[in-house]
């Protein structure tokens, strides 16, 4: 209700909002607000989060999380690449054994990336009193730290949404940005298994994540992209399915026969899906 029933339109500068697709559902991969009610100049924004795979791994939990944000925000065309900012946001019992450190090491990989990407954090909150005693026992919350990415925008139309727009016409297409990866640690797969697993998705190629970010914007000022949507909680079907609801449509799905369907299918490492028609394969 909240999500789906609050009043998306306030001031009447909001162009994109969660809403999209004929049956009206919340899976809108970005934020988009215009400048002003007589121009096409804007701000794109976009948020990533990923706190079961901080519990495995600080640091790639922190770089998973903007790795969420980056494959959010891609889906409008912003400005440059080089002029996202970054709001981050810390919460975190660090005041607990450990919690430091951890909290260190998520800060330290998450800089690390983002001067490789080539962009940067301009702001952010933390809150570090994360437990409670309660009797006898501790009660703290996982470390989690969420990234809000957002950049100037041009001409704030063209913004991608993942409702399948030509259902019996169009094929869908994945981009693997992390190849040959399944990692299938703190995902909701493992979750609904009753563990969080031992292995979290990472990102190894910073420069991969910049090529395909780069190819999707040019693929959208180039009007080639119908739909998409990232690759995130709930792996690779979760995506495909979120976009078949969001065009009220069914999809056929194909997979390579030699790849692990489990790991291939529920697998949270980055990943990109894009609606397209088959006689623009050539553009």
């Amino acid at each position: 209700f909240l999500v789906r029933k609050v009043d998306r339109s306030v001031t009447g500068l909001i162009a994109r909002q969660q809403c999209c697709g004929p049956l009206q559902l919340p899976v809108s991969n970005v934020a988009v607000v215009a400048q002003s009610h007589f121009g096409l100049t804007g701000a794109a924004i976009a948020i990533g989060e990923q706190p079961v795979k901080v519990l495995i791994n600080p640091r790639a939990g922190a770089r998973m999380a903007l790795g969420e944000a980056l494959t959010n925000i891609v889906w409008a065309l912003i400005s440059d690449l080089t002029h996202i900012k970054c709001s981050v946001n810390w919460m975190w019992a660090a005041k607990l054994p450990g919690g430091g450190a951890a909290l260190y090491d998520a800060a330290v990989s998450l800089g690390e990336l983002m001067t490789e990407i080539g962009i940067a954090a301009d702001g952010g909150k933390d809150s570090l009193s994360m437990a409670a005693q309660v009797g006898d026992e501790i009660v703290k919350a996982p470390g989690q730290v969420v990234i809000s990415a957002y950049s100037s925008m041009q001409d704030i139309t063209k913004v991608v949404t993942p409702d399948i727009k030509r259902p019996g016409e169009s094929k869908l297409m994945f981009i693997d940005i992390a190849p040959g990866k399944n990692r299938l640690g703190g995902s909701v797969l493992a979750q609904v298994l009753g563990q969080i697993g031992n292995e979290s998705p990472d990102i190894e190629s910073p420069i991969l994540l910049v090529e395909a970010f780069k190819a999707i914007q040019k693929m959208i000022g180039e009007k080639l992209i119908l739909a998409g949507h990232d690759r995130s909680d709930g792996g690779l079907i979760t995506t495909l399915v979120e976009m078949a609801l969001a065009g009220n449509c069914g999809i056929v799905i194909k997979l390579p026969e030699k790849m692990e369907v489990t790991g291939q299918l529920f697998s949270e490492e980055l990943g990109l899906v894009l609606e397209y028609l088959p006689e623009r394969e050539a553009a």
